[in-house]
């Protein structure tokens, strides 16, 4: 019996060598996904085979919360079809001047403490599907940027249609600036070169430079973003005072001047021709980390802004408020002042102290008043100063036909002779500030108002603006981040 079984186990393993191995499923299993789905993405198309893939989620108001941005490398792109394939992430790394990521990376905006990761490794996995795409990020492994802390595991996944655009702005209404703002640093001199994408979408370009010389323009070199106020930089997108700064793309329209998209970091490169024509090239990240690039070539009309452009005005109405604890507010008016053969109006208002004896019944007394700079003393009047949001308050210059500041007011003075009876001569000598110096004179009868009376409805005359833009100050624009689509 035993020989018998031998002999039948031999047979059976004869049989199995000559069948050979059983046939493998040619449709391997899918991996099974244990990751989030977010609800949007588009690739931007940097050039050399790479490609910047972002997969994100917005909240209800359009504001990209979530954000999972993938650098790969994928060869074979024609007609904007991204071939079916595996692609390894680049790694994640903090730029230049710590102002921008470059790489992959993970950005969670809606955590506790929101916080982002900078990928090591990982891979992005591209599938056509009937409906487009499905983009999913498997195993992407890094660390918490702030604390350095191990961060793996990261998978999101996204399935519809795909957007592929390009990242260059190329110049394309030929139209170019240079204005020189003078001293900037106690090192630096400084240029804005401004030139036109659309009629109504510019880019402010900060370049610090060591030569004060108008004459000469701009310098030729290369120029790195950073924010140190060294000569030979380029001044990136920064906020100070609840405030963006230095460079940026930027749009005006009826609204007013509104942030476009940001330049956080990059280089600016310029070849300064001397004969008033420029090559500047612009190398930058945006506000979501994507390199653009942007140039222009030609002509340069040059504007020295270095000093306060003089203008005169003459008021044909006045009031007197009184604030108390010594205050007044001298406003004045000229609905009939042009800038440019356009009726903006003009109206200025300035606080103005007297000394603790001051008096509603005493009214404004006579004398000098001078730009208050280190505390409020009597005969000055405070400057333009900034409430809790950025807004502009106190002592200011603005339009009345339009709800724009001309400047903020930092110089120049009033002198008030108080004729009794409520008649005054008010004149105003080079009031403003880096942009614009008004002078004017006010002789009349003037309204005065008790301010500080509870029956008193001053609310619709109020000499407190409390929303009011800044005309041609490009620097102070309020702070809001940009939607998702703006950057398109």
């Amino acid at each position: 019996m035993k020989k018998l079984f031998s002999y039948l186990m031999v047979a059976a393993v004869a049989l199995m060598a000559a069948c050979g191995p059983a046939e493998e499923d040619p449709t391997p299993a899918e991996k099974n996904f244990y990751g989030f789905v977010m609800d949007n993405a588009d690739v931007a198309a940097i050039g050399n085979d790479q490609y910047v893939v972002q997969i994100y989620e917005n909240n209800e108001e359009g504001y990209t919360v979530r954000l999972i941005s993938a650098l790969v490398t994928i060869p074979g792109v024609t007609d904007g079809v991204i071939p079916e394939g595996t692609y390894e992430l680049a790694e994640g790394e903090i730029g230049d001047n710590g102002n921008y990521i470059k790489g992959s990376y993970y950005e969670n905006g809606i955590a506790e403490v929101p916080y982002t990761i900078l990928f090591s490794e990982g891979e992005l996995e591209v599938k056509h599907t009937a409906d487009g795409y499905r983009l999913t990020i498997w195993n992407a492994n890094g660390f918490d940027a702030e604390t350095g802390n191990a961060a793996n595991g990261t998978e999101c996944r996204y399935e519809g249609d795909l957007e592929v655009y390009g990242t260059h702005y190329p110049i394309i209404d030929n139209a170019a600036y240079a204005i020189y703002l003078g001293q900037y640093t106690e090192t630096a001199y400084c240029w804005i070169f401004e030139a036109y994408v659309a009629a109504n979408v510019y880019y402010d370009i900060y370049i610090l430079s060591e030569s004060d010389n108008y004459e000469a323009g701009i310098p030729s070199g290369k120029y790195p973003m950073v924010v140190t106020g060294a000569p030979g930089t380029a001044l990136p997108t920064y906020v100070a005072n609840n405030q963006y700064n230095g460079s940026m793309m930027l749009v005006e329209d009826e609204s007013g001047v509104n942030l476009y998209d940001m330049l956080r970091g990059g280089e600016v490169t310029v070849v300064n021709n001397g004969d008033g024509t420029y090559e500047v090239s612009v190398n930058y990240y945006n506000y979501f980390n994507i390199p653009y690039s942007t140039s222009y070539s030609g002509d340069v009309a040059h504007y020295d802004d270095s000093k306060a452009e003089e203008l005169t005005f003459t008021p044909t109405a006045a009031e007197l408020y009184w604030v108390g604890d010594s205050v007044w507010v001298v406003s004045v008016q000229d609905t009939a002042f042009t800038y440019g053969g356009t009726n903006y109006g003009f109206a200025a208002d300035l606080y103005c102290i007297n000394d603790a004896t001051a008096t509603f019944e005493a009214g404004l007394a006579s004398g000098k008043y001078t730009v208050a700079t280190t505390s409020a003393d009597p005969f000055t009047f405070f400057p333009t100063m900034e409430d809790s949001d950025g807004y502009p308050t106190a002592s200011m210059i603005y339009m009345t036909n339009a709800n724009y500041l001309y400047d903020y007011i930092s110089t120049g003075e009033l002198t008030v002779t108080n004729n009794g009876n409520d008649n005054y001569k008010f004149e105003f000598v080079k009031v403003g500030g880096e942009s614009y110096v008004f002078s004017g004179t006010y002789e009349g009868d003037v309204e005065v108002i008790d301010a500080t009376a509870a029956a008193t409805a001053v609310s619709a005359k109020a000499p407190l603006k409390a929303n009011i833009k800044q005309m041609g100050e490009k620097r102070n624009i309020a702070k809001d981040v940009p939607a998702r689509g703006f950057r398109k």
